[in-house]
């Protein structure tokens, strides 16, 4: 849209500068006469009819606004509103060029597919369903109290998944997934977190994961990404869930 605009510009301010050009050619062409031979003859400034002579002068008239607008004026009010018009096509069409424009990516509402492929997925491969472009874990939740949950309230759990930022809330390392202990287990500083992203007491972080709004729609995954929410305080639990197995850090989430 820029680009045709600054086209459209330099079409207009050409069309100006050719039609003046014409105009100042057409003033200064010399006068053609017949010879008698029939032949064209040029007619010099030596060659031309003596003038008239000249009528006799009125009193001096004041000139209006009108008349002081001379050639000179005209052509010098011609270029600066060329040069302006120019100027605010080209600035509009480079701010038009540069302004944000979020139209997909983190930040905007990611479609991550749809609900049942993913929950059958995280059910058979035991992990999360993790979207690299929206940066977010979708993870198997059931709400123990849905009437009284604050990721139900937050709209970011709906029909048994819930959406989670990847990011760590200690030092901002995206956090991976320990499929042994079933657990997120920051490799940065130790930082852990149950299956619903709640951090562990002894992990550095000092609040759990942060969430995303979610929503379903005919059956598609949608997450917005545009701003973190809900995220749980430190000592929240509302799984109660003891690592599965083995950690995947050295320190079994210890931290420092």
């Amino acid at each position: 849209m820029a680009v045709r605009i600054v086209v459209a510009l330099a079409v207009v301010l050409a069309g100006i500068g050719f039609l003046l050009l014409a105009t100042y050619v057409m003033r200064r062409r010399p006068r053609e006469t017949v010879g008698p031979s029939g032949t064209r003859v040029v007619r010099g400034a030596a060659e031309t009819a003596p003038p008239p002579p000249a009528p006799v002068a009125a009193g001096a008239v004041p000139d209006s606004p009108e008349v002081q607008v001379n050639r000179r004026m005209f052509l010098n009010r011609v270029l600066l509103l060329s040069s302006t018009v120019f100027g605010v096509g080209m600035g509009g069409g480079s701010l038009a060029m540069l302004w944000p424009n979020k139209i997909g990516g983190f930040g905007s509402v990611i479609d991550a597919g749809n609900l049942e492929d993913i929950k059958k997925r995280i059910a058979d491969e035991k992990q999360p369903y993790y979207n690299a472009e929206g940066r977010f874990y979708l993870v198997a939740y059931t709400p123990p109290e849905p009437d009284d949950n604050p990721y139900v309230e937050a709209e970011c759990t709906k029909e048994g998944i819930m959406a989670l930022y990847q990011k760590c809330a200690h030092l901002g390392c995206r956090v991976p997934f320990c499929v042994t202990s079933q657990w997120f287990e920051c490799p940065c500083h130790g930082s852990v977190y149950n299956g619903a992203g709640e951090v562990q007491p002894n992990s550095p972080a000092p609040a759990g994961l942060w969430r995303f709004k979610m929503t379903i729609d005919g059956g598609r995954v949608l997450v917005d990404t545009s701003k973190p929410l809900a995220q749980p305080a430190k000592g929240a639990d509302t799984v109660v869930q003891p690592p599965a197995g083995p950690h995947c850090l050295a320190a079994g989430g210890g931290g420092h």
